[in-house]
């Protein structure tokens, strides 16, 4: 980013061009009659040119700020000076210079994970996407759409003030899979960060079974998991696209690049799931495949070390009539709601499924959006302007040994990211935008007075919470 003010180079301008011309007829006067004039005119502007110059003396350079997809063509810029020192800027927004960002204490260790005894527990991590919380029977919605997780709210805590930090998905998963804002990426051609999920490798997790959605090109496709690790990580692990061989080719070639004759593990250790076309159910029941998979002879399953990620499109615009759910009708509300019924039998079976295999209980679960959507509450449906209904998020976690309650603290989606990261590192805490969740779930902390800065996708726009 480059931070240069505009109006500076306006007024450098104006009072060089006026004291140039003023100069320019001294020293070339016209010799017509109107002369006394003309020089009473030109002694007015060379004052105010001159007046220009003074109020400007102090500023040693010139700035103007620039951001990656604005609407100013960079063309019609040239950067004087590349300026890296900035204080509140949109490389570190959202943390003021003054005062300076808290620091909250983390415990060091936390029963509920264990990690100093090598307990690792299973992580599923399910996104439903586009999905409203006032829409949600678990969240009062008249509608029971979620008779499900309406079964299991004993064990949630329920936050009934989430907020996501973009109004589309690509935007939104950025932020989540990094805690941080994605503006810190803004300017890289390829890439945004490393995720979160190469710090739990490196905390043990060496089994990732990832439901891929998006292309490379919006940074959340299957090479944007891989292309961070580092290479000793890269090493440990081996992948499983279910469904397009195309993109196991492209992660086959862009491993071989990355790793050349570096070996692979014997045993599968990440399973990609791609496709957004498929079934919502069907991404579910591969996960529990997958666990059955590694189900030992007893029947016993080994889940610890293994993070799960499952996202949900049924409940993205544009809705239609599925399979399951309940049917309400034809309207786009109707629609929406069904949609939502739909993911919500989807979200059954996943948690039946780890009732029956013995892992609820001690696994960490995380139910939430990426963004909320319109029902023609501002003239459209679906959308990407940051009015409440976009950016209000539901937010439900389920941590061994925490009860479950309502929480009313403002949070955001990308403290989910320090949240599971922070118990094995807590020095990692102020690396991350977002704020672990840890102290507001294990001890009813408030959360720090904090302004969250969001991103209205897909145009020149921002908003602050």
């Amino acid at each position: 980013f480059y931070d240069i003010t505009s109006h500076a180079v306006i007024v450098w301008a104006a009072g060089l061009t006026l004291s140039g011309i003023c100069l320019a007829y001294i020293l070339f006067p016209p010799r017509d009659k109107l002369w006394p004039v003309q020089s009473a005119v030109l002694a007015v502007l060379a004052a105010g040119g001159l007046l220009a110059l003074y109020a400007n003396a102090a500023r040693s350079e010139v700035r103007l700020l620039v951001y990656e997809y604005s609407s100013i063509s960079r063309s019609n810029l040239q950067v004087i000076e590349e300026f890296l020192d900035l204080g509140h800027s949109w490389e570190n927004e959202a943390q003021a210079t003054e005062p300076p960002r808290v620091k909250m204490e983390q415990p060091v260790e936390n029963p509920a994970f264990q990690a100093v005894g090598g307990n690792r527990p299973l992580i599923v991590f399910v996104v439903i996407d586009a999905c409203r919380p006032d829409h949600m029977g678990i969240y009062g919605y008249e509608r029971m759409t979620t008779p499900n997780l309406k079964r299991y709210e004993h064990l949630f805590v329920r936050f009934n003030n989430a907020v996501s930090q973009a109004t589309a998905t690509s935007c939104s998963m950025r932020h989540f899979f990094t805690g941080h804002y994605s503006s810190r990426f803004m300017l890289k051609t390829r890439g945004i960060g490393p995720f979160f999920i190469n710090n739990l490798i490196d905390a043990g997790y060496d089994k990732l079974h990832l439901n891929i959605i998006g292309s490379d090109y919006n940074g959340i496709s299957a090479l944007a998991f891989l292309r961070d690790m580092p290479p000793e990580l890269l090493a440990r692990v081996r992948y499983y696209c279910a469904d397009e061989q195309n993109e196991k080719e492209a992660i086959d070639s862009f491993t071989e690049e990355r790793l050349k004759n570096t070996p692979f593990a014997s045993e599968p250790e990440i399973q990609l799931v791609s496709g957004t076309d498929q079934n919502d159910c069907k991404k579910v029941r591969s996960l529990l495949q997958y666990l059955d998979s590694l189900a030992l002879p007893g029947g016993t399953i080994p889940a610890s070390g293994l993070f799960a990620y499952v996202h949900m499109t049924a409940s993205h615009f544009p809705w239609r009539k599925r399979e399951a759910g309940t049917w309400y009708g034809k309207t786009e509300t109707d629609l929406y709601d069904h949609n939502i019924s739909f993911c919500d039998s989807a979200s059954g079976e996943l948690l039946d499924g780890l009732r029956e295999r013995g892992l609820l209980d001690d696994a960490i679960l995380i139910f939430t959006a990426d963004h909320g959507t319109g029902l023609n509450e501002h003239g459209r449906y679906g959308g990407f302007n940051p009015y409440i209904e976009q950016i209000n998020v539901p937010l439900l976690i389920h941590i061994p040994g925490i009860p479950a309650r309502e929480e009313p603290e403002l949070v955001a989606l990308f403290d989910i990211a320090p949240t599971l990261v922070v118990p094995f590192f807590p020095e990692y805490a102020d690396n991350f935008d977002g704020i672990s969740l840890w102290p507001l779930l294990t001890e009813h902390r408030t959360q720090p007075d904090r302004v969250i800065f969001g991103l209205n996708s897909f145009a020149d726009s921002y908003f602050l919470i």
